[in-house]
C-alpha cells in the first residue's frame, strides 16, 4: 500500500500539468506513492494527454466539472495512501524540493476504516480526525 497518495485537480491543465506530473517522482522519491489525477471535464485534452505521458498515474473524469473539493474527494476515496497531498497543476511543482515541503499532507482515513476524509469548500478536511 502506497504511503502517499497525490491527487491532482485538473480543468483544462494539458498546458502545465506536464510540469507537475514530471516533478512528482523525484520530490515524492522516498515515499511509496501513488498519483491520482482527477478530471473535471477538461475541454483541451487534458485526461488523454495524462494516459498516454504518464501511463502509472491514474485518470479519473470526474464527468463534469466536480469543482476543487468534490474532485478532490474522488481522488481520495480512490486512493490506497494513508497520507494524501491535494493539489491542482500550479502549486504541485515543487521545483526540486521534497514533496514534504509542500506542506499539503493529510490522513487520508479518519479512522483505520476504509472510509475516506472528506474535503469542505474551503479544502480543509471535515473531519478533526482527518488532519
Amino acid at each position: 500500500m502506497p504511503r502517499l497518495a497525490i491527487v491532482v485537480v485538473t480543468f483544462n491543465s494539458a498546458g502545465e500539468i506536464g510540469a507537475c506530473l514530471d516533478a512528482v517522482p523525484a520530490a515524492a522519491r522516498a515515499t511509496a506513492h501513488e498519483v491520482i489525477v482527477v478530471d473535471n471535464a477538461s475541454a483541451d485534452g487534458t485526461a488523454a494527454l495524462v494516459r498516454s505521458r504518464w501511463p502509472q498515474m491514474r485518470v479519473i473524469d470526474a464527468g463534469g466539472n466536480a469543482g476543487f473539493s468534490r474532485a478532490n474527494n474522488l481522488g481520495i476515496r480512490a486512493s490506497a495512501g494513508e497520507l494524501c497531498c491535494c493539489s491542482t497543476p500550479t502549486p504541485c511543482r515543487p521545483k526540486g524540493r521534497s514533496i514534504g515541503s509542500w506542506r499539503c499532507w493529510t490522513r487520508c482515513r479518519a479512522s483505520p476504516s476504509p472510509d475516506r476524509a472528506s474535503w469542505t469548500a474551503a479544502g480543509a478536511p471535515s473531519s478533526p480526525m482527518a488532519r
